[in-house]
Protein backbone atom coordinates (compact mmCIF):
# COMPACT_ATOMS: atom_id res chain seq x y z
CA UNK A 1 0.00 0.00 0.00
CA UNK A 2 1.61 3.25 -1.44
CA UNK A 3 0.53 5.84 1.47
CA UNK A 4 0.56 9.86 0.61
CA UNK A 5 1.94 11.52 3.35
CA UNK A 6 1.99 15.50 3.66
CA UNK A 7 5.17 16.69 3.17
CA UNK A 8 6.39 20.38 4.26
CA UNK A 9 6.89 21.78 0.81
CA UNK A 10 5.65 19.00 -0.96
CA UNK A 11 2.14 17.51 -1.46
CA UNK A 12 0.79 14.72 -3.17
CA UNK A 13 -1.58 15.94 -5.60
CA UNK A 14 -4.48 14.50 -7.42
CA UNK A 15 -6.88 15.93 -10.31
CA UNK A 16 -10.13 14.13 -9.23
CA UNK A 17 -14.06 14.88 -10.70
CA UNK A 18 -15.98 17.14 -8.25
CA UNK A 19 -18.82 14.58 -8.22
CA UNK A 20 -16.46 11.89 -7.46
CA UNK A 21 -15.89 13.51 -4.11
CA UNK A 22 -19.23 14.84 -3.37
CA UNK A 23 -20.12 10.09 -3.81
CA UNK A 24 -18.83 10.13 -0.08
CA UNK A 25 -18.94 13.79 0.92
CA UNK A 26 -20.94 16.42 0.72
CA UNK A 27 -19.76 19.47 2.52
CA UNK A 28 -24.07 20.94 2.52
CA UNK A 29 -25.64 17.83 3.21
CA UNK A 30 -22.98 16.47 5.76
CA UNK A 31 -22.80 19.45 7.86
CA UNK A 32 -19.21 20.54 7.41
CA UNK A 33 -20.25 23.93 9.40
CA UNK A 34 -22.66 24.35 12.59
CA UNK A 35 -24.91 26.06 10.84
CA UNK A 36 -28.84 26.75 11.55
CA UNK A 37 -29.50 25.39 7.49
CA UNK A 38 -27.99 25.06 4.66
CA UNK A 39 -26.67 27.14 2.15
CA UNK A 40 -27.74 28.01 -1.21
CA UNK A 41 -26.13 29.30 -4.75
CA UNK A 42 -28.55 31.67 -4.53
CA UNK A 43 -27.28 32.46 -1.18
CA UNK A 44 -23.89 32.76 -2.38
CA UNK A 45 -24.10 34.57 -5.43
CA UNK A 46 -26.04 37.12 -3.98
CA UNK A 47 -23.71 37.93 -1.10
CA UNK A 48 -22.56 41.32 -0.36
CA UNK A 49 -20.79 41.30 2.97
CA UNK A 50 -17.31 41.79 3.91
CA UNK A 51 -14.48 39.67 1.55
CA UNK A 52 -13.92 37.28 4.02
CA UNK A 53 -10.49 35.94 2.76
CA UNK A 54 -8.26 32.84 4.39
CA UNK A 55 -6.81 35.56 7.62
CA UNK A 56 -10.14 36.04 9.05
CA UNK A 57 -11.56 33.03 10.95
CA UNK A 58 -13.68 35.01 13.32
CA UNK A 59 -17.49 36.37 12.59
CA UNK A 60 -17.67 38.01 15.78
CA UNK A 61 -14.92 40.31 15.10
CA UNK A 62 -16.81 40.86 11.21
CA UNK A 63 -19.77 41.61 12.57
CA UNK A 64 -21.46 38.88 11.02
CA UNK A 65 -23.80 35.62 12.11
CA UNK A 66 -21.69 32.11 11.33
CA UNK A 67 -24.04 31.42 8.64
CA UNK A 68 -23.28 34.49 6.94
CA UNK A 69 -19.45 34.33 7.63
CA UNK A 70 -19.58 30.29 5.60
CA UNK A 71 -21.55 32.03 2.58
CA UNK A 72 -18.63 34.89 2.53
CA UNK A 73 -15.77 32.23 2.15
CA UNK A 74 -17.57 30.34 -0.28
CA UNK A 75 -18.47 33.63 -2.18
CA UNK A 76 -14.70 34.76 -1.79
CA UNK A 77 -13.52 31.58 -3.76
CA UNK A 78 -16.04 31.83 -5.91
CA UNK A 79 -15.30 35.59 -6.75
CA UNK A 80 -11.09 35.28 -6.82
CA UNK A 81 -10.56 31.40 -7.83
CA UNK A 82 -9.30 28.80 -5.52
CA UNK A 83 -5.83 28.77 -4.58
CA UNK A 84 -3.43 26.28 -6.21
CA UNK A 85 -3.38 23.17 -4.05
CA UNK A 86 0.59 23.41 -3.93
CA UNK A 87 1.05 26.64 -2.64
CA UNK A 88 -2.42 26.97 -1.11
CA UNK A 89 -2.12 26.63 3.04
CA UNK A 90 -5.64 24.94 3.41
CA UNK A 91 -6.06 22.81 0.05
CA UNK A 92 -8.67 20.64 -0.16
CA UNK A 93 -7.24 17.55 1.57
CA UNK A 94 -8.92 13.88 1.03
CA UNK A 95 -8.52 11.75 3.62
CA UNK A 96 -8.19 8.51 2.27
CA UNK A 97 -6.92 6.80 5.74
CA UNK A 98 -10.81 6.43 6.91
CA UNK A 99 -13.76 7.02 5.10
CA UNK A 100 -12.70 9.01 2.14
CA UNK A 101 -14.05 12.39 4.03
CA UNK A 102 -12.65 16.02 3.10
CA UNK A 103 -10.56 17.19 5.82
CA UNK A 104 -10.10 20.80 4.92
CA UNK A 105 -11.30 22.53 1.84
CA UNK A 106 -15.12 22.41 2.71
CA UNK A 107 -15.41 26.17 1.55
CA UNK A 108 -13.25 25.71 -1.45
CA UNK A 109 -14.77 22.64 -2.91
CA UNK A 110 -18.78 24.44 -2.10
CA UNK A 111 -17.42 26.56 -4.77
CA UNK A 112 -16.21 24.12 -7.13
CA UNK A 113 -19.29 22.61 -6.81
CA UNK A 114 -21.87 26.23 -7.15
CA UNK A 115 -19.55 27.22 -9.60
CA UNK A 116 -20.37 23.55 -11.69
CA UNK A 117 -16.38 22.97 -12.05
CA UNK A 118 -15.71 19.25 -13.51
CA UNK A 119 -12.56 18.60 -11.50
CA UNK A 120 -10.56 20.30 -9.09
CA UNK A 121 -7.16 19.35 -7.28
CA UNK A 122 -7.02 17.89 -3.55
CA UNK A 123 -4.05 16.96 -1.58
CA UNK A 124 -4.49 13.33 -0.70
CA UNK A 125 -3.36 11.89 2.86
CA UNK A 126 -3.39 7.72 3.02
CA UNK A 127 -3.60 5.02 0.84
CA UNK A 128 -3.02 6.60 -2.64
CA UNK A 129 -3.56 3.96 -4.80
CA UNK A 130 -6.66 3.32 -3.26
CA UNK A 131 -7.54 7.09 -3.77
CA UNK A 132 -6.70 7.09 -7.20
CA UNK A 133 -9.25 3.53 -7.49
CA UNK A 134 -12.20 4.83 -5.98
CA UNK A 135 -12.09 8.81 -7.34
CA UNK A 136 -10.59 8.35 -10.28
CA UNK A 137 -11.45 4.52 -11.74
CA UNK A 138 -15.10 4.77 -9.64
CA UNK A 139 -14.43 1.85 -7.58
CA UNK A 140 -16.73 1.78 -4.24
CA UNK A 141 -15.00 2.88 -1.35
CA UNK A 142 -16.93 1.55 0.90
CA UNK A 143 -16.73 -2.20 -0.48
CA UNK A 144 -13.17 -1.92 -0.77
CA UNK A 145 -12.73 -0.61 2.96
CA UNK A 146 -15.12 -3.06 4.69
CA UNK A 147 -16.63 -5.54 2.18
CA UNK A 148 -20.00 -4.18 1.62
CA UNK A 149 -21.61 -1.86 -0.64
CA UNK A 150 -22.40 2.05 -0.31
Amino acid sequence: MELAEPEVGKRTILTVPVKAILRYWNPLGDCAWAIERNITPEDVYSYSGPEITDDEFEPEQLGISDRDFEIGRIAYFIRNGIPDVTVDPNPITLNVIELGYITDGNHRLTAAMFRGDETIDVAVVGDLQLAIDVYIHGDDLVHRLYGTSH
